[in-house]
């Protein structure tokens, strides 16, 4: 039978565990005088009961403590040593980087994370550089999760050591916006797809957190198979998440969520295995922009190579390299990581003067290669759903690709992206010959570039006398534009 114990101090004295955590005896004391926790004397030793739901204490930027998420409920429980843990991830007295007091997503934390990944590499500026910079942070501010979702949340963050799982799924929900921005998608459209980005890993808060410590080789059969279920978890929250609050996350986001380790074409992808048709679009977007985000914080870390060096650039590079040979696999949507790739062109533009000749033409080849798919990405955007809606909407959009057209027309005649250019590479002189050569093309898109420019300055003072502005599509074509632009600014042959 359980035996209440009144002296505090005897108990705390007994309780090596809480000793050892470095807990101070003035927080336990605390705890208990507030009518938190109960203590018992079990079979197993020492245990105390919750009397009250307990709740994180956050402090904010004054420095002002209030109630954060809860973390455990009323009436159960805990050992010394699950206390101990709490103590430990600092559940009980931290401050909370995700979310707010009121129980509302942190948009503002959320923004500043933009910044910190430009810290990180400030190679990453050139995909926030393209466009309207502030795209983004309209887009994340219209994101509204739930209680249930910010609680998940919460439980995520102290998980994993640092906020990794928040800076990741910030990262992967700012990258899908990008590219989706690049795909045409409109605003409403985009916040979904943010909202999935951000919840994709949300099913790992159901697996052992020393289960994501371990190396791949470590792993038992048991754990793999708990780590193949975490995205049919995350759908399971979702879904009931929706069932609860009647319709609160549309199919396509809980699918993103569910899908988003499934292959298009290729065998091995998880949970279901599904491919083709059944894999959604945001599900295909996600799964590069989380594993592109992945594959660079890993690469990335620790001391910085000089900048002769160009080490960053070179790890995006042979990250994308490896996302497009995968896409070829059938592991992902070629479409969308050619998207992701072309937002780094003209990072490439800015180091190819210091290649040696055979590197040098070789990195003037993939910049025009970029410089034609956006052009074409400009071409193929889904331009049908403004197009009805007024003349001149129509008639903007067809100017436009026209000279998108134009463009990638002088890349295609001056045989610029064509593989017989690298032949060039065993002949003297050969970079200087080229960069020759392509001077002149790059006069040719001169006319082309300004029209286009002036046709998308007149588009949005048109749009902003409508109430169907076009946003979506100004947006995109605004991006792919400046992609173009700053290529050719930064490359060394202009």
């Amino acid at each position: 039978m359980d035996n209440n114990i009144s002296t505090f101090d005897t108990v705390f004295l007994e309780d090596d565990t809480l000793i050892k955590t470095g807990a101070t005896p003035e927080l336990i004391e605390s705890m208990h005088k507030e009518g938190y926790l109960q203590k018992l004397r079990t079979a197993k030793g020492l245990s105390y009961r919750v009397e009250k739901d307990i709740y994180a204490r956050i402090t904010d930027a004054d420095g002002k403590e209030k109630r954060g998420s809860k973390i455990i409920s009323k009436g159960g429980v805990i050992d010394s040593g699950t206390f101990s843990d709490i103590i430990k991830r600092r559940l009980w007295e931290r401050i909370d980087k995700c979310m707010t007091i009121d129980g509302k997503i942190n948009h503002e934390a959320i923004i500043s994370s933009i910044e910190r990944l430009k810290e990180e590499s400030p190679i990453h500026s050139i995909i926030f550089e393209t466009g309207k910079a502030e795209l983004i942070e309209n887009i994340i501010k219209q994101i509204d999760f739930d209680k249930i979702m910010l609680e998940n949340l919460n439980i995520l963050y102290e998980q994993e050591h640092e906020g990794r799982y928040v800076q990741h799924a910030q990262n992967t929900a700012i990258f899908a916006i990008k590219i989706g921005t690049g795909y045409g998608l409109n605003k409403n459209t985009l916040v979904d797809l943010a909202k999935a980005g951000y919840l994709h890993d949300i099913g790992k808060i159901a697996i052992d957190p020393d289960i994501w410590k371990k190396q791949e080789n470590e792993l038992t059969d048991q754990e793999k198979r708990q780590i193949k279920a975490h995205p049919l978890i995350g759908e399971y929250i979702l879904e009931g998440a929706t069932f609860i609050l009647k319709k609160k996350y549309d199919v396509k986001i809980i699918r993103g969520v569910g899908d988003h380790h499934e292959r298009p074409t290729s065998e091995g992808g998880f949970p279901r295995g599904i491919r083709g048709d059944k894999i959604g679009d945001f599900a295909r977007i996600i799964t590069i922009a989380s594993k592109f985000d992945n594959m660079l914080r890993a690469s990335i870390k620790g001391p910085r190579e000089s900048e002769k060096d160009h080490h960053e650039i070179n790890m995006i590079t042979d990250t994308l390299d490896w996302l497009t040979k995968m896409a070829g696999q059938g592991w992902y949507d070629p479409i969308y990581v050619d998207i992701l790739t072309a937002f780094y062109t003209p990072a490439m533009a800015m180091v190819i003067g210091e290649r040696v000749s055979k590197d040098e033409i070789k990195a003037i080849q993939n910049i025009f290669i970029g410089i034609e798919k956006a052009a074409g990405f400009m071409m193929n955007l889904h331009f049908d759903e403004v197009k009805s809606s007024h003349p001149k909407v129509t008639d903007y959009c067809n100017r436009i690709c026209s000279n998108a057209f134009q463009i990638s027309r002088v890349i295609r005649e001056a045989g610029i992206t064509e593989p017989l250019l690298l032949t060039y590479s065993q002949e003297n002189n050969a970079a200087t010959d080229v960069k020759e050569s392509l001077k002149k093309t790059v006069s040719c898109m001169d006319t082309p570039l300004k029209q286009m420019r002036e046709y998308i300055d007149e588009f949005e003072l048109f749009a902003e006398s409508r109430s169907n502005s076009c946003d979506s599509i100004i947006d995109s074509v605004t991006t792919w534009y400046d992609v173009i632009d700053k290529t050719l600014r930064n490359t060394a042959i202009h």
